[in-house]
């Protein structure tokens, strides 16, 4: 790890205590974050369409250790994940999981359930 790179716990509690953190914060930080170790041999575009205040549609394709972020809709994506800002921000923040999040139906999910389990293992 780098100098000035976060370690994936300082990133985790920095999430825990930040007021006013927005989708596009997280989404905009997210590489620093990715574990390109983890991503050998993978093709995946994950989008996540926000709705509510603050929300929007990203996506972030990881090819191979390399992760690419876009505040923009993907033309392909291999899984989309469909959430409010407020439940997004939950998750990202670890208050609640992402199965429970599915359970009460406040995230729907088109595309390859499995794939939506493999994000996490990507970042931090």
């Amino acid at each position: 790890m780098a100098d000035d790179q976060l370690s994936s716990g300082q990133i985790q509690e920095m999430l825990k205590t930040t007021e006013g953190l927005t989708p596009e914060m997280i989404f905009n930080n997210m590489s620093i974050a990715f574990k390109a170790d983890q991503s050998k041999g993978e093709n995946l575009v994950f989008q996540f369409e926000l709705s509510g205040e603050n929300g929007g549609t990203w996506y972030v394709k990881i090819q191979d250790q390399s992760v690419e972020i876009k505040p923009e809709p993907h033309s392909s994506p291999n899984i989309t994940i469909q959430t409010d800002t407020n439940s997004f921000l939950k998750m990202v923040r670890g208050e609640i999981s992402e199965t429970s999040l599915f359970m009460m139906g406040k995230i729907k999910i088109k595309g390859n359930p499995m794939h939506a389990l493999k994000f996490k293992k990507y970042f931090l």
